[in-house]
């Protein structure tokens, strides 16, 4: 009975061992990012994610973005003044091409799937994550990069980076609830 109960238990050792080397959540995932992934700035007012994420974007494609434009230089060209306003997607798009004339960006009025997010982030671009509340409204974020076990490193202009599970954040479970709605790409 001993022995039995010795096999029992070495068995059942092994297979927790094994379950444990081969469980995804305990495997190392390499990380593809941007082709920049520095220089990130955060926004200079409570309304301009919208025009940090664009500046932060520009950054992505090239090593220089025009360091003449800041954000309010950028709002003063979108808006006619400084103003501490939202922007909508079509002028997001627009600020990207200001911060850096060689980008020309597409937006779309939907989320994209994963695979579509890493193809764009494997062509050395980032996506602007266009996020809703419902309680608080829209706020856009950067996403940068993503390993093979489905995490996503996103810069949130408000709070810095952020790396989180691309499903949570598809779902409002990161970002004080903020979903994951439209996107901004190359």
């Amino acid at each position: 009975m001993k022995i039995r109960l010795r096999k029992l238990s070495i068995i059942l050792i092994c297979a927790f061992i094994s379950l444990n080397i081969t469980n995804p959540i305990n495997a190392k995932a390499s990380w593809i990012y941007t082709t920049i992934t520095t220089g990130f700035q955060k926004q200079e007012r409570t309304n301009w994610c919208w025009v940090a994420s664009a500046r932060n974007m520009a950054v992505t494609k090239v090593s220089k973005v025009n360091v003449v434009k800041s954000q309010s230089n950028v709002v003063q060209i979108i808006k006619g003044s400084i103003k501490n306003e939202t922007g909508s997607l079509r002028e997001t798009s627009k600020a990207i091409k200001i911060f850096n004339v060689s980008c020309k960006s597409s937006y779309k009025f939907a989320r994209l799937s994963f695979k579509t997010l890493k193809e764009k982030i494997n062509k050395g671009g980032g996506v602007i994550m266009a996020m809703q509340n419902p309680l608080y409204g829209g706020h856009a974020v950067l996403l940068y990069g993503y390993d093979s076990n489905g995490k996503v490193k996103v810069y949130d202009p408000k709070k810095g980076p952020i790396i989180c599970r691309y499903t949570d954040l598809r779902d409002g479970k990161t970002l004080s609830g903020y979903s994951y709605e439209q996107s901004i790409y190359y």
